[in-house]
């Protein structure tokens, strides 16, 4: 419960800040990823060059190209996040689709259990289709996509929510589980 609620709340919070500051937060979020690139390949080809220094002639010419070419696309991404908007939009979409589908898929493991009400599905299929809209559509302005992706993270994290405490509940009512008596 802990990891779902942490999941959700963590959803919910990206998605109002993609509503609220729809206007920089698509920038700010490539150019945390091009530090993602960035840091892991600099420490790496440090390690190289240290392990070299030590007299530890290892061949790690592939991995120095790797680091130096995950260091420029780091240093890409952060000198110029414009030029990855509409690609990282994508990306987000395909990961809101990914979220819609497992949450489809707990609440059908879970019907093999109980019954689930049908309003559960709503929003997962809701944010499947919304997914889609966002990965097929092109649309111009930015923000208009940050809104809409805000949007449909804090229902995909309500919703979320919705699923991890009415499945709990579940649990935990008298009766739904079996206890074998001797």
């Amino acid at each position: 419960m802990t990891n779902g609620l942490v999941r959700s709340i963590v959803v919910m919070l990206t998605g109002l800040l993609l509503i609220f500051c729809s206007d920089s937060v698509v920038g700010w979020l490539i150019r945390i990823v091009g530090v993602a690139f960035f840091l892991p390949a600099l420490v790496s080809a440090i390690n190289i060059y240290i392990t070299r220094a030590q007299g530890e002639m290892l061949p790690k010419v592939l991995i120095s190209i790797i680091d130096v070419g995950s260091m420029a696309f780091g240093l890409w991404l952060m000198a110029a996040p414009a030029s990855f908007e509409t690609l990282f939009v994508k990306i987000l979409a395909l990961l809101l689709l990914l979220f819609a589908v497992y949450q489809v898929s707990v609440l059908a493991m879970a019907h093999r259990r109980r019954s689930i009400p049908i309003w559960m599905y709503i929003a997962p299929l809701l944010l499947v289709i919304a997914s889609v809209v966002l990965f097929t559509s092109s649309f111009k302005p930015l923000e208009t996509l940050s809104v809409v992706f805000g949007i449909a993270a804090v229902v995909s994290g309500v919703s979320d929510l919705i699923i991890l405490l009415k499945l709990r509940k579940g649990k935990e009512t008298p009766g739904t589980d079996v206890v074998k008596r001797s």
